[in-house]
């Protein structure tokens, strides 16, 4: 404190010469700082009141008002930090009111303070409320698509899908009107100043009131008063991920997804993986292969000369958010994905199949390096300027295949159009190549434009492998879809109810394009080449799930599909197959490899029989029996396996029933008197 006053004195102000007469100055501009956390407390409150309305259909079936108010008392820890931040700078020149004649300063800026956040409640609030519409989450490491993305695709896209002059116009009045409301708020102390000078009246009431403020203070900006601060990890308060999403502001997301994203960029931490840095362990345990100089020695492997007739072209589609839960029996009723049925029917499908990601180029990654997803970017990293061991494209390539890629957008985004050609491929094609006489969009061309120009490109010269990248079941969904010949499906009462609505409509017409032009494409290519082997897969879960409140399987499963009727004549995937993007290479490699050729692999061939089949990617794992959540410890039963609630009332109703009858009219049956 010497050293403050010192400082000031050095500025040429002049300091009060007693404190009783600095006291009232300090009393009264902390009342007024109290006054400022107590309102950003309540806007983030109403924020959070405002959010859980607007997804209150994601909220779990079973989650009361104990279980909202348990995430809201999370929620206010979080905001407690929030609020305690806002104060902060207002409450800096609050401390040198007491021994100089600041007020006016501390005023000043404490009015700036709540009109900045109000401003950025408005415009980071709405845009939370967006961005968890299409992530389902708040803000997260995706957010920088916004930087690695096309911006005019992006730009674009949310101008087709907002009111965005109707918002802007709307923020801005409500940005003059709460700045209006601050004005007022903040200036007016939280406490009577006369009141809390009284209270605080003797120096032994000064010290301790000052050890009080000072402890709230700490508490504040730590969220805790305990052992710890607040953590991310604590937003689980609840059974239901939904709330617990909810329990943090948008200030804290944005804060963790910062963070996220540049210990993605930057490489990672291994010690989140392995605690003791012992990778030679990890390498054995993973492989089986005691190895402790070389990962890619363990990764060696010798093809067993698993195909008999291996196939002249390979086709591996990945569908832009095609996943899972569309192909379930229950939905079978939508009708949107009947070709890819009819391929799966024709050929193999591997049930229990999950995505390595939530995203489309982490994903890719996993799908073209032959690895998992470990939370780093493979395409920003320098290691992948040359092709990893385990590429896909390079194995095939070495096995004699041509390679080719076909992304429906732009070469340009998240790097995609290098690092594919550092990986392996021979011909690589976007969305700027297939435009020609087609419809170029906000992320490239149709889907249907993507497969013509595959078609066109691809020969009988030799064998090729191609993957192609698909665009059109993507934000914002503006496929004339009715024009290419959907129709809405009838539904039975019990899907009615879940899938009305435009905005439904307009996810399942595009996951039918998608699904159409897939089909179409296969079996088309299949009359021109007979040998040919078409692999199927989604890239993430697609973010919209009806009635809003997906499974742990329906956020992670992605189709697999093998079509090849002559390769894959005789073959059988064993009754516990389970799968995930990074088996994919090894899958593919077995079914074109002679025996004896040797490549890399993390994965496993999904086609021979293992004694364990556990696929395992960032945070979640599958088998053939259920899915599991390895952040949060938590394991579901796959859909298929667990029966259906109508079944079990179906069988309640009856148990019950039998039960009223022998207690009521005996054992005999026949009797038709029963009942009232």
């Amino acid at each position: 404190m010497a050293f403050a006053i010192k400082l000031i004195r050095e500025q040429g102000y002049r300091v009060a010469g007693a404190v009783e007469l600095s006291w009232p100055r300090f009393c009264r501009q902390l009342s007024r700082d109290g006054k400022l956390w107590l309102v950003s407390i309540v806007l983030l409150t109403l924020y959070r009141i405002l959010f859980l309305t607007v997804f209150s259909a994601r909220m779990a079936a079973d989650s009361g008002l104990p279980t909202i108010l348990q995430s809201m008392e999370i929620g206010f820890r979080f905001d407690s930090k929030v609020a305690t931040m806002a104060m902060a700078p207002s409450f800096f020149l609050t401390l040198i009111s007491g021994f100089v004649d600041w007020e006016h300063r501390a005023e000043r800026l404490r009015l700036i303070m709540g009109v900045m956040f109000w401003g950025c409640i408005l415009v980071l609030g709405r845009i939370a409320i967006g961005y968890f519409k299409e992530y389902d989450d708040l803000f997260n490491q995706w957010l920088f698509g916004l930087y690695y993305d096309d911006p005019a695709a992006i730009g674009k896209t949310i101008y087709a899908q907002y009111h965005v002059i109707l918002e802007l116009l709307a923020g801005i009045l409500l940005l003059s009107l709460g700045a209006g409301i601050c004005r007022n708020l903040v200036a007016r102390p939280l406490v009577p100043d006369r009141l809390l000078v009284s209270i605080t009246g003797t120096v032994p009431r000064r010290v301790i009131f000052s050890l009080l403020i000072g402890f709230l203070i700490v508490g504040g900006v730590r969220g805790s008063f305990g052992g710890r601060p607040i953590q991310l990890k604590d937003s689980a308060v609840t059974r239901d991920g939904f709330l617990n999403k909810a329990t943090i502001n948008p200030f804290v997301a944005l804060k963790y997804a910062v963070s996220e994203h540049f210990e993605t960029v930057a490489g990672g931490d291994i010690h989140r993986f392995l605690p003791n840095n012992d990778i030679g362990r990890a390498v054995t345990r993973v492989t089986g292969v005691q190895e402790n100089s070389d990962i890619d020695n363990a990764l060696k492997r010798y093809a067993s000369g698993f195909a008999k007739q291996a196939p002249r072209h390979i086709f591996l589609i990945v569908g832009e958010s095609y996943d899972g839960w569309p192909l379930l029996e229950q939905f079978a009723s939508l009708g949107v994905t009947n070709e890819l049925k009819a391929l799966a029917k024709d050929g193999l499908q591997v049930r229990p199949f999950m995505a390595a990601a939530d995203g489309t180029m982490s994903s890719f990654d996993s799908i073209l390096t032959g690895m998992p997803f470990s939370g780093v970017l493979a395409n920003y990293q320098h290691s992948g300027l040359t092709a990893y061991p385990t590429s896909l494209p390079d194995t095939f390539r070495r096995l004699g295949y041509k390679t080719r890629f076909f992304y429906g957008g732009y070469l340009s985004w998240q790097n995609i159009g290098d690092f594919c050609k550092h990986q392996g491929f021979e011909e690589i094609y976007g969305g700027a190549d297939m435009a020609q006489g087609g419809t170029r969009k906000e992320w490239g061309v149709d889907d249907e434009e993507i497969f013509k120009f595959a078609e066109q490109t691809v020969t009988d010269e030799g064998p090729s492998f191609n993957i192609i990248l698909t665009t059109s079941n993507h934000s914002p969904y503006n496929v004339d879809t009715q024009a290419k010949g959907f129709k809405p499906p009838n539904l039975p009462p019990k899907l009615q109810k879940i899938f009305q609505g435009e905005e439904n409509l307009k996810h399942l017409s595009h996951l039918w394009y998608a699904d159409r032009c897939i089909g179409r494409f296969a079996r088309g290519m299949e009359k021109r080449f007979p040998s040919l082997l078409v692999a199927v897969t989604g890239d993430h879960f697609g973010r919209w799930y009806p009635g809003g409140r997906p499974g742990l399987y329906e956020k992670v499963a992605v189709p697999f599909v093998l079509y090849g009727p002559q390769v894959l004549a005789g073959k059988r995937l064993p009754p516990n197959v389970a799968g995930s993007h990074k088996d994919i290479a090894a899958t593919l490699i077995e079914l074109a490899a002679p025996q004896g050729f040797m490549y890399y692999a993390l994965g496993k061939n999904l086609l021979a029989p293992s004694s364990e089949f556990v696929a395992i990617e960032k945070g979640r794992a599958i088998t053939a029996a259920y899915v599991a959540d390895l952040d949060a410890m938590v394991t579901a039963p796959l859909p298929w396996l667990a029966p259906p609630l109508e079944q079990t009332l179906q069988k309640h109703n009856a148990l019950l029933g039998v039960a009223l009858w022998r207690v009521r009219w005996g054992a005999d049956i026949r009797s038709s008197g029963a009942g009232p």
